[in-house]
């Protein structure tokens, strides 16, 4: 690069002429969106239909100097303006992110297949981008959104230009109309730009086009078979280029064409929803790169900046930049070195989920290769969150992901829109701190690990059998013996080459899930299981059994041992939390034993009691409640928050039993919600707030009672009304019903009502933000019409109060197990006849120097 060029007038600021990043030459690299291969045992896992993306990586943008950045119009309130004084956030200023997809050259791209282009345009992409328009709001672009030119070199203010100046080009960068693949982003998408070749002083000026309209963030979508695709690679993303404030406005994803399947299997169907998810949300900004621009609520850049308007380099080159230390900060322990994220509300959210009130911070990933490392969560602390670096079959967007981003300062995060996951909360670790930073498996935990009645995700027998954590699936432990010692940070045993298959487990020995196994995968059951009274079903889960109906036996497997089998189950409610969650007393489980289906009934003080079936040899095993019943009646994943499920990436529906692809759309009511959602409210006033929805309505109704003297009107689903009494901020759940088969989609409002604009809360950031004055009530105020009970949907206490929120609800969303045995089993080894020869291959990866059908010597350090 030159030497700066100085130039000094009186009537502008210093001004230095700098190189802009993006000019320089840099590698593109993709980089990898790890699995389970990146380990010290030798045998990989075999490729399989069940595993979509076994050796799935992505390409994060390594390299901000690829990013252009530049000014958005915003309205003169936003309070990130450098003025004389800070303005304060109107939280009305915050409004549900506008998505804008420009799939234009995703369409040729997808020419030799209109089925798959008609998968991604109408289905994946829109199912994905609706997760992000509900979950994530942003302060609006003012008018249409138009793109910065990136400059070659660019005028600068020695001391730091204002963020809400113009750039002054020198030159404009060759490559300002690129985006991730995208080439040749057409000239009506950008902003009016300064290009002066001479002095700052005599500009030329490049017109502005007619930019997007109602759009906040643009994703340029295509499906090249890159180089980078033929490593296995499902796809791509990134953000290319950002406003004055650092926050993304237009961002790339690239899908590997041969990698998408474009069918109609729920199963596949979630997976490849959560990475397009997972994607789109690095492309707005979640990466361990990102969080040196991280801006305090006011505006307020939380790390120093250079010259260029940037953080201070970083000497990790994974991180790439310097965050505060308040912010992230870097840990080195045995030789391993961890990010540790410590933003305000991330600590917030994850004391509350792991239980564990002297937590810190979260860890970012400590493994993989650059684009993976600290770009992502640590996978130990919760494989299926929607951030791992490894995709899930059940991916969650958990609190964790939204707390990201609402800590960023260019988001206000709706986490109404959160699911839930079982994996690290304190109901089932029994200590959150020691999970979050202990070993994961030591000999104080080895009963309780050993035990088939156990919640821990970790497992210390090589059994070829057993339940996932989350009874999800039936499946195996990956614990093993390495070819060579493990790091000593990752050596659980006195035998250091023991552990689990996993490096981004940390070596930790886990319950992995069969390919074949997953108890709600109706495609991938076979017929020899029904001897075993299982079935796969959307209401399915693993239970510990050996049951096996009458004449038939297991062939090579000691008898009797338990194993995981699937059957069908229904949750047997008793009560309410005062958040709303149902509390189950009892879980039905049907098994099918050639005669007809029995039901085995087992209660909360039953776990680990032997149940027996007529017609059938061996007994099933009753579970703890909470682990079988978690979520439920939510289905696919989904949990049962606020009186309604809050459904999985993919799914649609009162209990998310359908897929959320564009021909159920049509047939169905979904996409329901209110903008805005969360109001505070003046006594005596009247108000109407309007739904926006998707799909055929019949109806409107209330789920729960709405404040006194607001009603919902069953015609328009128009929440209106007189509030008549002070309250704190609830939330009320509503709901629409339609289509053939009077399917429903749910909603929720939180609404605080005050006596006085006085008592209008200030800081956009905390609950029922947005103060609503209303009108005077008119003359012809409409009359409400008859209270009429919601019908019974299984849940109890319909009808009921809105549901507290925040630190006003001081339970947990998952009722502790209560009562119930332990009951030691010999988990054995062995396998039904045919599921060896399928499954050797997935158990050998977790023991690669043990015979098979060897147990591994558990001794501890």
């Amino acid at each position: 690069m030159q030497a700066p060029l100085f130039f000094i007038f009186t009537f502008l600021a210093p001004l230095r002429l700098i190189q802009c990043d993006d000019l320089h030459s840099h590698d593109h690299h993709g980089f990898p969106h790890q699995t389970n291969t990146g380990s010290a045992f030798p045998l990989p896992t075999p490729p399989s239909r069940r595993r979509l993306h076994a050796h799935e990586k992505e390409r994060l943008q390594k390299d901000w100097d690829d990013t252009k950045f530049g000014s958005v119009a915003y309205p003169q309130g936003h309070p990130h303006y450098r003025t004389g004084r800070r303005l304060q956030i109107a939280s009305s200023q915050f409004e549900p992110i506008r998505v804008l997809v420009d799939d234009s050259e995703l369409r040729d791209d997808y020419a030799f297949s209109p089925a798959l282009l008609d998968y991604a345009v109408n289905d994946l992409l829109p199912a994905a981008v609706n997760i992000v328009k509900r979950s994530l709001r942003v302060i609006p672009v003012e008018g249409n959104l138009l793109l910065p030119r990136a400059c070659g070199f660019r005028w600068s203010s020695v001391e730091g230009a204002d963020p809400s100046d113009p750039d002054l080009c020198q030159t404009i960068s060759l490559n300002y109309n690129t985006c991730g693949e995208k080439t040749g982003i057409p000239e009506d998408h950008f902003g009016k730009t300064f290009r002066c070749p001479i002095t700052p002083s005599q500009c030329q000026v490049i017109a502005a086009g007619t930019g997007l309209k109602q759009t906040d963030f643009v994703l340029y979508a295509t499906a090249k078979d890159t180089q980078v695709c033929g490593f296995g690679t499902v796809g791509y993303a990134g953000a290319c280029m950002r406003d004055q404030f650092d926050r993304p406005v237009a961002g790339y994803i690239n899908i590997c064409p041969s990698r998408i399947n474009g069918n109609n299997d729920p199963f596949l169907w979630r997976e490849e929803v959560g990475f397009i998810l997972h994607e789109i949300y690095h492309s707005l900004g979640w990466s361990g790169v990102d969080v040196a621009f991280f801006r305090a609520q006011d505006g307020t850049p939380l790390s120093p900046r250079e010259s260029n308007g940037r953080p201070p380099r970083s000497s990790d080159e994974n991180l790439r930049y310097q965050a505060p230390d308040s912010v992230l900060v870097l840990e080195t322990s045995k030789g391993i070195t961890n990010a540790k994220l410590k933003t305000p509300k991330v600590v917030e959210k994850a004391r509350k989920y792991f239980g564990c009130d002297t937590l810190d911070g979260v860890y970012l990933e400590n493994e993989g290769e650059q684009g993976s490392k600290y770009q992502h969560w640590e996978r130990r602390l919760g494989p299926f969150e929607v951030m791992s670096p490894v995709t899930s079959e059940y991916p969650v967007l958990s609190p964790l992901t939204l707390a990201y981003f609402h800590d960023s300062g260019w988001y206000r995060s709706d986490f109404s829109t959160a699911g839930e996951m079982m994996w690290g909360r304190d109901e089932f670790t029994g200590d959150g701190c020691k999970f979050v930073s202990g070993p994961c498996v030591s000999a104080s935990q080895q009963a309780e690990i050993e035990s088939t009645t156990s919640t821990s995700p970790w497992c210390l027998a090589r059994d070829l059998s057993l339940c996932t954590q989350n009874r999800m699936a039936r499946g195996y432990c990956t614990i093993g013996v390495a070819s060579g010692p493990l790091p000593e940070a990752f050596s659980y045993f006195s035998d250091p080459t023991v552990g689990g298959s996993g490096i981004f487990m940390d070596y930790c020995p886990a319950r992995e899930a069969y390919s074949d196994g997953h108890c709600t995968d109706e495609a991938s059951f076979l017929a020899e299981w029904a001897q075993e009274g299982q079935a796969h079903s959307p209401t399915s889960r693993c239970f510990h059994s050996d049951l096996i109906r009458t004449g038939f036996q297991f062939v090579g497997e000691p008898s009797p041992m338990l194993r995981g089998q699937c059957f069908p189950r229904k949750c047997i409610q008793s009560g309410t939390l005062a958040d709303g969650t149902p509390v189950y007393g009892a879980v039905e489980i049907t098994v099918n034993n050639g005669v007809l289906q029995y039901v085995v009934t087992c209660t909360a003080s039953e776990a680990g009691v032997q149940k027996t079936v007529p017609n059938m040899s061996g007994s099933l095993q009753c579970p703890r409640i909470n682990t079988v019943c978690f979520g439920s009646p939510c289905e696919q994943g989904g949990v049962w928050k606020y009186n309604r499920c809050v459904c999985p990436p993919g799914f649609i529906g009162k209990h998310c039993e359908l897929l959320d692809q564009h021909s159920v759309r049509e047939q169905v009511p979904n996409g329901y919600f209110y903008d805005p959602q969360d109001v505070t409210l003046l006594v005596g006033k009247y108000y109407e707030l309007s739904p926006t929805i998707q799909g055929p309505v019949s109806s409107y109704a209330r789920v729960v009672n709405l404040p006194d003297g607001m009603w919902i009107e069953p015609e328009t689903g128009i929440v209106r009304g007189v509030p008549t009494a002070q309250s704190d901020c609830k939330v009320y759940t509503v709901k629409a019903i339609g289509g053939t088969a009077n399917e429903e989609a749910r909603a929720v409002v939180l609404i605080r009502v005050v006596s006085s604009a006085a008592d209008a809360p200030t800081d956009p950031w905390e609950d029922c933000p947005v103060f609503l004055e209303g009108v005077d009530p008119p003359a012809d105020l409409p009359t409400p019409p008859p209270t009429i009970a919601p019908p019974d949907d299984g849940i109890i206490d319909p009808g009921g109060p809105g549901v507290c929120i925040g630190n006003e609800c001081e339970v947990s969303t998952t009722p502790k197990p209560s009562g119930g045995g332990d009951d030691k089993v010999d988990w054995g080894g062995g396998d039904t006849t045919g599921r060896a020869a399928r499954r050797g291959a997935e158990v050998a990866r977790t023991a690669a120097a043990l015979a098979l059908g060897m147990a591994v010597s558990v001794v501890w350090r």
